[in-house]
């Protein structure tokens, strides 16, 4: 199982630049540094987005939200055409730097022969489907579960029980691989389910469970002995933390 956002796709990528591109273009925004314009756009997100999941709005509805707090909050136009035309700058430009986290393809192309691969995403699976299919990963994608269509976000064991049901396995034959201690690691775990902590971002380590750590899906085949190495019990495992401390975006 692996993690949608900041896993298989560089969400933070695509956001970070597609808030470039609207901060070169809107005079409002040109004195916020672009750090502080994604650490406040990602706050957004992340409220906003809790709606989403639970059926209250749809994204779209979610974006426009975003972008007129986002206005209000730095003195920006507060007209819903200005706060559409804000809206679908960004979007734009989100869609047009969608990338996939170094290494995610090959990973997904090397499992995809050997094993069940799902993908398990706080989101609508019509979105995360139509992300899969830009990224040119979709045919490695056995099952795409979709929190938002199940009404339990993750980190609910529902969300895990339901990909291990439709890939007919037990938890202990399965590996969750996400970028969210919280919702993927233990999350996971509660549905007994050997995790992947993907790091990529240096985050500190939480106090928790013994799990391995990693901040890269290259090289490859290091990164798929590891999947093995994942559901070892602790005590059998080599190491519990692999990290290559590589340059990477930091939120």
């Amino acid at each position: 199982m692996f993690d949608m956002d900041d896993t298989i796709f560089d969400h933070a990528r695509a956001c970070r630049s597609a808030l470039r591109t609207v901060r070169r273009d809107e005079a409002f925004l040109r004195s916020v540094s672009l750090d502080e314009l994604f650490a406040t756009y990602d706050r957004l997100l992340t409220g906003t987005h809790r709606a989403v999941l639970k059926g209250r709005t749809t994204p779209t509805e979610a974006r426009r939200t975003r972008w007129e707090l986002l206005a209000r909050r730095y003195g920006g136009p507060q007209g819903r055409e200005e706060v559409l035309r804000l809206t679908r700058s960004y979007r734009r430009a989100y869609l047009n730097s969608k990338r996939t986290v170094p290494g995610a393809p090959e990973v997904l192309r090397r499992i995809h022969d050997a094993t069940t691969v799902a993908v398990v995403t706080d989101n609508v699976a019509h979105e995360q489907d139509r992300t899969l299919r830009s990224l040119g990963v979709r045919q490695y994608v056995d099952h795409l579960i979709a929190s938002a269509d199940l009404g339990a976000p993750k980190p609910h064991p529902a969300v895990f029980r339901t990909a291990l049901r439709r890939a007919g396995v037990a938890p202990q034959d399965a590996v969750m691989v996400g970028n969210s201690w919280a919702h993927d690691v233990l999350g996971a775990r509660k549905a007994g389910v050997p995790a992947i902590w993907f790091n990529r971002f240096h985050l500190p380590r939480p106090e928790g469970p013994p799990v391995l750590e990693v901040d890269r899906f290259l090289p490859v085949g290091r990164f798929v002995r590891l999947l093995a190495e994942a559901s070892r019990p602790p005590r059998e495992r080599r190491s519990a933390r692999i990290i290559s401390r590589p340059p990477v975006l930091r939120r």
